[in-house]
């Protein structure tokens, strides 16, 4: 996956929250390490509602089936997160395509999620791997990279309706 356009697209609506916050926040910097932080949080926190939209944890459930399109913007979620990272960072500036984890068809995708749980997001390497899990698990569910860089997209146009929207 390019990931060029997403980050360029990624760091423009950041800019647009970093200066939305500042009018609440003078001293407010995206890329502090409080705001890095939040947004390491934040990944966790939408990798958490992935992981519950996708339900593969909830052995207790017989019921369970997956709703396409939660589990897409769930997936945007997290990848939005992992690019603002990425950006603050300066990591994008020479990750400039990612690949999906090269066991992803073989591997089990509750350990892909245990995997991810696991990355702390400290280093490139890190981040990398990171893209690569959350792009596997991306097509483990079924999803092409088309499907996905869509929903990235969409998500992306409602976060700008959000930002001039007061959310």
């Amino acid at each position: 996956m390019n990931l060029q356009p997403i980050a360029e697209r990624q760091a423009a609506l950041d800019a647009l929250i970093e200066k939305k916050v500042q009018q609440q926040q003078e001293d407010f910097k995206l890329d502090s390490f409080d705001a890095q932080n939040d947004l390491r949080y934040a990944f966790f926190v939408e990798l958490g509602e992935l992981s519950n939209e996708v339900g593969f944890f909830k052995y207790w459930k017989q019921s369970h089936k997956m709703n396409k399109t939660k589990t897409l913007d769930e997936w945007a979620d997290c990848f939005h997160f992992l690019t603002s990272i990425a950006n603050n960072r300066k990591y994008t500036k020479f990750i400039k395509e990612v690949d999906a984890f090269y066991l992803w068809e073989e591997y089990p995708l509750k350990e892909m999620f245990n995997l991810l749980l696991d990355n702390d997001l400290n280093s490139s390497g890190q981040v990398i791997m990171a893209y690569q899990l959350l792009l596997g698990i991306g097509f483990k569910l079924g999803f092409t990279e088309e499907e996905l860089i869509k929903a990235y997209e969409t998500k992306n146009l409602e976060n700008y309706t959000r930002v001039y929207g007061g959310y």
